[in-house]
């Protein structure tokens, strides 16, 4: 595509991934895990159950090594991964880490778009 839009810059980013999961959590999980868990108890508490509820965030892996590996990714069908769909354990989350988390990220990501506004992408390497 680059050939036919040569001004146009595509970039993905996982919001997760914008801050140091570690620095706020023992253990942040996978999906709905305490990373995910918390920072939901931040933003909209009302869609999260009381965390007695919540599994244990145990999960089935994939058979097939790349996947297993992580180089290669696909969607997983929850319901066959894990009994609640919860992959790491949510139960150490609590909203003062979802909000410390969520400002820490959204720091990154707004210092990132403030960042790919200003450099020409035709000179963006060092």
């Amino acid at each position: 595509l680059s050939i036919i839009y040569p001004k146009v810059f595509v970039c993905a980013l996982n919001w997760w991934q914008a801050s140091r999961p570690n620095d706020f959590f023992e253990e942040p999980g996978d999906h709905a895990g305490e990373l995910e868990t918390a920072v939901t108890m931040y933003l909209t508490p009302n869609l999260v159950l009381p965390l007695e509820l919540a599994g244990d965030g145990n999960a089935l892996n994939y058979k097939i090594k790349g996947l297993r590996e992580g180089w290669v990714t696909a969607q997983r069908k929850w319901t066959a991964v894990t009994q609640d769909t919860g992959v790491g354990n949510p139960k150490k989350a609590t909203a003062k880490n979802g909000k410390d988390f969520f400002i820490s990220a959204t720091d990154a990501i707004a210092e990132f778009l403030v960042e790919m506004h200003a450099v020409n992408i035709e000179d963006m390497y060092e």
